[in-house]
C-alpha cells in the first residue's frame, strides 16, 4: 500500500470487540429478516403448495428480534 497513510489507522476498533459483535448481530438479523420476507413473498406469489405457511409464532418471533436490534 504505497499511498496509504498509517495515521488513519489510529482508532482501528474504537468500540472494541463488543462493537464488532454488535455490528455483526445487526447485519445477521437484517439478513434473516430480509430472507424471511422474500421467501414468504415468493411462496405466496408462486402459490407453491410445498412451501410452508408462516405461523403467527414465526412472525411474532421475527418482529421481536427486529424490534430488539433495530
Amino acid at each position: 500500500f504505497p499511498f496509504s497513510d498509517t495515521a488513519n489507522y489510529e482508532p482501528f476498533l474504537p468500540y472494541g470487540v463488543p462493537g464488532v459483535f454488535a455490528g455483526a448481530a445487526v447485519v445477521f438479523f437484517s439478513f434473516i429478516g430480509f430472507d424471511t420476507v422474500s421467501v414468504l413473498w415468493l411462496s405466496r406469489k408462486l402459490g407453491n403448495p410445498g412451501a410452508p405457511d408462516p405461523t403467527p409464532g414465526q412472525s411474532e418471533f421475527q418482529h421481536c428480534v427486529h424490534k430488539q436490534y433495530a
